[in-house]
């Protein structure tokens, strides 16, 4: 089942719905807090989520059949039981990659990145090593064997 991608035309008619907080570049829909307590108590009362979203003026055409079946399978999963549906993914707890220099840090965060970095550099110089290694000894085998095969001649 793969999503369907959606065309210019219907992004702007599904932004219109006062349930869409946000599309995303790959084509996601995020949809509001709101929306989402409503389908959950709707899904709970056993309203099947196509006629769910057809009542909040969402096209099923648009959205197809792939997009409900995983709205309702996250709502099943994610819902922590009918309470929190706010969006989290901004805030996901990663670690952001800020790229800053040793100067605007604090002396423990510049050992902390300077250790990293070192432990870094040893594991890529061990790797470097091993490769090293393993083409000196492929090239041995096959000098030995060409030497086989010139010498059997």
């Amino acid at each position: 089942m793969a999503k369907k991608p959606l065309s210019n035309e219907e992004i702007a008619v599904l932004l219109r719905n006062p349930y869409v907080s946000r599309i995303t570049p790959s084509g996601g829909i995020v949809y509001t807090p709101e929306f989402k307590r409503m389908a959950y108590e709707s899904m709970s009362n056993g309203v099947p989520m196509r006629s769910f979203f057809e009542k909040h003026g969402f096209s099923v055409v648009i959205l197809g059949e792939t997009r409900i079946y995983s709205f309702a399978r996250n709502l099943r999963t994610r819902s922590h039981g009918g309470e929190d549906f706010s969006d989290h993914r901004s805030s996901n707890g990663r670690k952001k990659s800020v790229s800053c220099s040793l100067q605007d840090m604090t002396p423990e965060e510049q050992i902390e990145k300077l250790k990293h970095e070192l432990a870094y550099a040893q594991q890529e110089l061990e790797f470097l090593k091993k490769i090293q290694s393993a083409d000196r000894e492929a090239q041995k085998a096959w000098e030995a064997k060409l030497r086989r095969r010139s010498g059997s001649s």
